[in-house]
């Protein structure tokens, strides 16, 4: 029976009980002075201000006894000691345990037919253990969007996020896709994955695919009898270690989306009362969560722990919580004895797999996302497509030219912003011009070229005068002056050796007005057709909707854009969710659409409100204007 005012039953608190409960604080004085001035704003200004309360004392646990003490003032201790509890800085079970010896009270209560005593309950040890429902809560939203269903050649398990674009599962789960022998993946096993995430019911859940080069990394299962019978082929020759892991990676960053789980910051456990949570797919369920207690460590082997949470098949790889919610281990496999019977089930310590693999979910810049413009001016609506081709010409020399296509204010020219933004910036150049800015001779053109991409003034003099005399205006570029702008160019690309940066000419508004054939045109065409040149060129011409005549077909690409007013309901969707997991929100997917709802709602009211802008400027300014503005008001 509770007695209906506290959860926690405390004594007066004395100097000498404040200095017991503060020998079990564990964060520091800023996290103490966070939590007391919330307490403080709560109180109505009962309470004294936390730097007058702490003056003049440099300890920890004196400044923690004295901002006790002043609590308990007021009665409002419980609420401190409480929120402290609930948020990891103090050890509650610890401290009243430490109290109890000065705290034992004689109660005399009237017994009923049975003769026990009815007492009020307290707080203890056993309460202590019970589950924080508004952690739990954000716990479950965190694994719902993380938390993926793994069909891996006619294999099913389940996998989780350990970074922008990297799932991690078992082994043995895409064991079929590597080749023992090497070590390697199997030639076009990429297609045979597929990570579906939000599989929360039948019909439900984002699929995502594996990128071409899919292994990141794998530790293969000790040999043992697989369910089949058969015995799992023994790689610890290839591999130092059997932790039954592979990590694998995704096209399309969904971590950017989702958030992931970083294996560097993992959980800890304590089998005598902690909880043990078990995040799983079994038999191709959708989302399905166990929850059990006395997980233990392996006792002949540290990198392992044994839990009894129920799993199935399908819940290999399943992610494994501890009592704060904090990622611990990858479940992988059930224990029997030789007769046959269940012993426990088993997980790998997600400790002992960043052990062995540090790096595992680290982004490749190659096929990152980025969702809001460096200098956070703008959103990334959609646009995938276009990261991922500015990325593979970052790598890829035998298409360096891009038509950028599309109706008008469809984000032609926010193409450049996302190379500048998608281009690692230490390896390359960036060089905008406007066709409406464009100089009539060539050299001037070459120097405009030289000047913008950053090379000195004296490089720029290098260029040679005109010397019409000689031929004609044209024999003279491709002779004369392009060989000099290549010399320079490379000279300003490769003046470091080791890592040679990719020269990116952007030419905008080419369907606002065509290049007239001048000295300066003659400059452009001879320098697409060079093949040296545009080793470490890449060329953009936004907006231009005819093929040029001088630039051979093999080596274009050609993006089309969206109608501008029509977005698409997964691109808007995918960005919002990008923006929220960014700022360490985790929206359940029905919340998620309701936020989208809301930004559908103001999009329209900012149409009724005048003509003259498209459905994506609009929505983009939203994004601009009301979401990303209001995000800096939370920091």
């Amino acid at each position: 029976m509770e007695d209906g005012r506290d959860t926690l039953h405390l004594p007066a608190i004395d100097a000498t009980g404040a200095a017991l409960v503060a020998a079990h604080f564990k964060a520091g004085r800023t996290a103490l002075c966070q939590v007391y001035t919330e307490v403080e704003r709560r109180s109505a200004g009962r309470l004294r201000d936390f730097k007058i309360v702490a003056l003049g004392l440099q300890d920890t646990e004196a400044a923690f006894a004295a901002a006790l003490l002043e609590t308990a003032r007021y009665e409002v201790h419980r609420t401190f000691l409480i929120e402290l509890s609930s948020l990891g800085f103090l050890d509650l079970p610890g401290a009243l345990a430490a109290l109890e010896p000065a705290s034992r009270e004689t109660l005399l209560w009237p017994q009923d037919g049975s003769g026990h005593l009815v007492l009020p309950q307290r707080w203890n040890r056993t309460v202590s253990a019970t589950i924080d429902m508004a952690g739990l809560l954000r716990a479950v939203n965190l694994v719902a969007r993380r938390l993926c269903f793994i069909e891996a050649d006619g294999v099913e398990g389940t996998g989780f996020l350990i970074g922008p674009q990297t799932v991690i599962t078992n082994w043995h789960v895409v064991a079929n896709l590597i080749d023992p022998a090497t070590g390697m993946a199997r030639e076009g096993s990429a297609a045979d994955i597929v990570c579906t995430f939000e599989n929360l019911e039948r019909k439900e859940g984002k699929a995502y695919h594996a990128v071409e080069d899919w292994l990141v990394d794998f530790s293969p299962m000790a040999g043992q009898l697989a369910k089949s019978g058969s015995v799992l082929p023994d790689m610890k020759g290839l591999r130092p270690h059997a932790l039954d892991f592979c990590a694998i990676r995704l096209a399309g960053a969904p971590g950017r989306e989702r958030g992931w789980y970083d294996l560097s910051k993992t959980g800890k456990l304590n089998d005598s009362t902690d909880h043990f949570f078990v995040f799983q797919h079994p038999q191709s369920y959708p989302q399905r969560l166990a929850i059990t207690s006395g997980a233990k460590l392996d006792p002949n082997s540290a990198d392992f722990l044994h839990h009894k949470a129920w799993t199935d098949g399908g819940s290999s790889g399943g992610l494994c919580l501890d009592h704060a919610f904090r990622p611990i281990g990858l479940h992988h496999a059930a224990v029997f004895t030789e007769q046959n019977v269940f012993v426990s089930n088993r997980a790998v310590r997600l400790s002992a797999i960043h052990s062995a693999c540090p790096g595992l979910g680290d982004a490749d810049p190659g096929l990152n996302r980025i969702i809001v413009l460096s200098d956070r001016s703008r959103a990334v609506l959609g646009r995938g497509k276009t990261q991922d081709l500015v990325q593979d010409m970052m790598q890829n020399a035998a298409r360096p030219i891009v038509y950028v296509r599309g109706q008008p204010r469809s984000g032609k020219s926010f193409t450049a912003e996302l190379i500048r933004d998608c281009a690692p910036h230490d390896r390359r150049r960036i060089v905008r011009l406007s066709a409406s800015e464009l100089p009539v001779e060539a050299l001037s053109l070459a120097q405009l070229i030289l000047t913008r991409a950053g090379a000195a003034p004296t490089t720029v003099a290098t260029l040679p005068q005109a010397d019409l005399q000689n031929g004609t205006d044209n024999a003279w570029i491709r002779s004369t002056l392009l060989p000099s702008l290549r010399l320079a160019l490379a000279g300003l690309l490769s003046a470091d050796p080791l890592q040679p940066l990719i020269l990116w000419l952007i030419i905008d508004e080419l369907d606002v007005m065509a290049i007239p054939q001048t000295g300066a045109r003659e400059l452009l065409d001879a320098l697409y057709a060079d093949a040296e040149a545009m080793r470490n060129l890449r060329v953009v011409l936004i907006g231009l909707d005819a093929a040029l005549p001088s630039i051979d077909p093999a080596s274009v690409r050609i993006e089309i854009l969206d109608a501008p007013d029509q977005v698409a309901p997964e691109a808007l969707e995918s960005c919002l969710a990008a923006l929220m997991t960014e700022q360490s929100l985790a929206p359940a997917p029905a919340e998620l659409q309701r936020q989208l709802g809301l930004l559908n709602a103001v999009e329209a009211m900012v149409q009724s409100m005048g003509k003259g802008r498209n459905r994506l400027e609009r929505l983009s300014d939203v994004l601009a204007q009301v979401w990303l503005r209001t995000v800096q008001t939370w920091k």
